[in-house]
């Protein structure tokens, strides 16, 4: 399958279509071909992506690696980042993500859920292979459909990570306050270069929450909210 910006045309029904036709082909196994200056879309839908500038293949690979440097070309305007040579996939990575596991006020859950409105914490276990100076840790947690709602990492928030020696075990631990909507979310983490540089590991459905909540909404996020009335 071939689409060609598909999604920049037709209403909101039309463009629903489209995402579950990629979603029931990409969980098939079959090959779908995107061409898109979307890059949310990009990172909803593919694992592996091509970036074309005038023609001439300026870096293929890893998704998240890849946006980045289409970001840096064309954002940014900083080619030179964008032009770098990627990484070869068949390269040993010096870290590896080896496990996450969610946390509720700071205690590890057991039975996979959450409540609406906790601190709700992700804690991403990483081995290191090689030394690594200031590795870049971070995660996105996804509805079940596989979107994208939140994405961080430690470089974003100004928390280096020093030194970490080969054979060395980082544990990275991220909290936030839980506004999701009651439903099911996914967790893929990922550890990166500094710089930042390439993605090194990429673990995916690395972890599994469900959030629980007494009034279930439509809405993705369910922030405190204060309505006050008046008659004007």
């Amino acid at each position: 399958l071939l689409t060609d910006e598909v999604l920049a045309v037709g209403d909101e029904n039309f463009q629903r279509k489209c995402f579950d036709v990629f979603r029931a082909r990409k969980a098939s196994g079959k090959t779908a071909v995107f061409v898109t200056h979307d890059m949310s879309a990009v990172l909803d839908f593919c694992d592996r992506t091509l970036l074309l500038e005038h023609g001439n293949v300026t870096a293929v690979g890893d998704t998240r690696e890849v946006v980045r440097r289409y970001h840096e070309l064309n954002v940014h305007k900083r080619p030179e980042r964008a032009s770098a040579p990627i990484l070869a996939e068949t390269v040993e990575s010096p870290a590896v993500v080896d496990a996450v596991r969610i946390l509720e006020n700071g205690t590890p859950i057991e039975a996979g859920e959450i409540a609406h409105g906790s601190r709700l914490g992700i804690e991403v276990r990483t081995e290191f292979v090689a030394e690594m100076t200031d590795p870049i840790l971070g995660i996105e947690i996804q509805d079940r459909l596989g979107k994208s709602l939140v994405i961080t990492n430690n470089w974003w928030n100004r928390d280096d990570a020093g030194t970490c020696p080969a054979g060395s075990t980082l544990v990275t631990t991220f909290e936030i306050d839980n506004a999701l909507s009651a439903g099911e979310y996914i967790v893929q983490a990922e550890v990166a270069e500094a710089g930042p540089g390439p993605v090194r590991h990429t673990l995916r459905e690395a972890a599994h929450f469900t959030v629980t909540a007494e009034l279930e909404t439509y809405g993705v996020f369910d922030p405190a909210v204060s309505v006050t009335n008046r008659l004007a």
